[in-house]
Parts: structure tokens; C-alpha cells; sequence
């Protein structure tokens, strides 16, 4: 979910060619398995954003760029949720080419400073989308900014995650706001349901206080990076968000592991 694509030309094989359809060959068929994504594709053909529910697969294209979906208007919200579609499932950066060629780069993604309206143009004008109030302001952003899979400056970074409640999504977007004022930066997010047993690999040594929390509904994880992430994100619990139902990576020493378990479990549960 959530990224925008810049596709400039179709790759040509002579094995393979005759079997393609016409249209897009970056996100076609019926076969691909359903996951909460959405993407935003530029195409000379394309009025309005579209909207997909799988991964971003990549296939006989060339030249393609991508980016962390950036797109605001004021039913986006209502429309993320009317779909089922959580704004946190962000997969944007991570791309299956089913069709590399050795020597050759069939992708890419857009630098972090990308203006989207260059890549991807407001609706005509004249077409009938022309009342739509689209803003691409990153601090507008429906879903998160996220660094994907881009280089990180910082070897520390931290697991922060929030269990069901009825402010989670703002305490979410709270906790973002805080940790990048301060100059970290957020890599990823998910938002999963869990089981015990789920809690128990994931969380192992704190899963025995963490186990009743999860019967309320999904969690939403966030991994924030830089140099004293974790001390500053364990400051910002106890300040910001006391009394709320959270875990925070207790040590920089164990942080990266606390990573590695939550999202490698996140992957695996939307790739079901």
C-alpha cells in the first residue's frame, strides 16, 4: 500500500511478449494475492488516482520509480476505511520484479526530496475530478511518511506499538509528530491482529503483561531510526503517552531484535 509509480516504458521480450496484454504490466491479473495496498500510478492515460489490493508487482516494465504514497483530500480518510484498508499497511518500497535482466535496472525509488506533481500531474482541469481538493503536502498526508527501504543513517532504531484502544490511530500520528521533531526518522508501520501465541514469538520475555491487551483488537507498530531513538522513544512514553497501552524497546541493545520479530510476524501475516 501506499506508493505513488512513474512507468516510463514497457520492456519487450521475444518469448514473452506475445503472451502480454495490453494495458499496465506492473499490477495486472486477478492471480496476484490480496493484501491492504494501494498504489497511485502516473500514466499519459490515467484522470485519477487508482487504487490496488495487492503488492506492487513489477512485470516487463522498465524505467519505473517509486515512491511512499503522499496524497491528501478531505474524503481520503472515509474512503481508506470504507475499503477496509488500513493507512498504516505500507509496503511502498517493496517491490517484486518477477522479470529482472542481469546488467539492467528495471526500478527504482524516487529520492526522498521527489516532488510528487512532478511525477504524477493533478487531474485535468477539464476532467471531472477537476473539484477534488488534492493537496501532496507530506504534513498532509493521510498515510505516514515512511523511509521504506531506503539507506538509514543510524544502526539504532526502535519498536514502538500501540494496542487497540480509542485513540490509537491519533496517538499513532502523535508519537510521529514527536519522535520527527525531534529528528528521527520513521521507517515503517503495520497494523496486525494477534494471537497468544503471536504475542509469545513476537514480544517472548514481555508477553506474559502484553497478552490481554491484544483481545481489544489490532496493534499498530511503528520502527523509528537514529542515534538515541530508543531513550527518546521510552521518554516520549512516559511523558506523552502514560497510562496508555504500548510497548517501547527497552534497551538499543535488544531494539533491533524487537524489530526484526514484530515485522518479520507482520510480513508473514499480510502474506497470507
Amino acid at each position: 500500500m501506499g506508493c505513488f509509480f512513474s512507468k516510463k516504458s514497457r520492456r519487450k521480450s521475444p518469448k514473452k511478449d506475445s503472451a502480454l496484454t495490453d494495458g499496465d504490466g506492473s499490477a495486472t491479473g486477478n492471480d496476484l494475492p490480496e493484501t491492504n495496498n494501494t498504489a497511485l500510478g502516473s500514466d499519459s492515460n490515467q484522470e485519477a488516482p487508482k487504487q490496488y489490493s495487492w503488492d506492487k508487482r513489477e512485470k516487463s516494465s522498465t524505467g519505473m520509480k517509486f515512491g511512499c504514497y503522499q496524497y491528501y483530500y478531505p474524503e481520503l480518510a472515509f474512503h481508506f476505511k470504507d475499503a477496509g484498508l488500513s493507512i498504516f499497511n505500507n509496503n511502498w518500497s517493496n517491490i517484486h520484479d518477477f522479470t529482472p535482466v542481469s546488467g539492467e535496472t528495471n526500478w527504482s525509488l524516487l529520492p526522498e526530496d521527489a516532488v510528487v506533481l512532478e511525477y504524477m500531474p493533478l487531474p485535468d482541469p477539464e476532467s471531472e475530478f477537476k473539484s477534488v481538493r488534492i493537496s501532496t503536502e507530506a504534513s498532509r498526508s493521510i498515510v505516514p511518511m515512511t523511509k521504506g527501504g531506503r539507506r538509514t543513517e543510524s544502526e539504532e532504531s526502535c519498536l514502538f506499538v500501540f494496542f487497540a484502544g480509542d485513540y490509537t490511530t491519533a496517538n499513532a500520528r502523535k508519537l510521529i509528530d514527536e519522535a520527527t521533531t525531534q529528528g528521527f526518522v520513521l521507517i515503517q508501520t503495520k497494523e496486525v491482529s494477534m494471537r497468544p501465541e503471536d504475542v509469545n514469538r513476537v514480544f517472548q520475555n514481555n508477553a506474559e503483561s502484553l497478552t490481554e491487551w491484544i483481545t481489544k483488537g489490532s496493534v499498530v507498530a511503528l520502527e523509528l531510526n537514529g542515534d538515541g531513538v530508543v531513550e527518546a522513544c521510552r521518554s516520549i512514553a512516559n511523558e506523552v503517552f502514560n497510562g496508555t497501552k504500548l510497548f517501547v524497546s527497552e534497551s538499543k541493545n535488544t531494539s533491533s531484535r524487537d524489530v526484526d520479530n514484530f515485522f518479520n510476524f507482520a510480513d508473514m501475516q499480510m502474506g497470507l
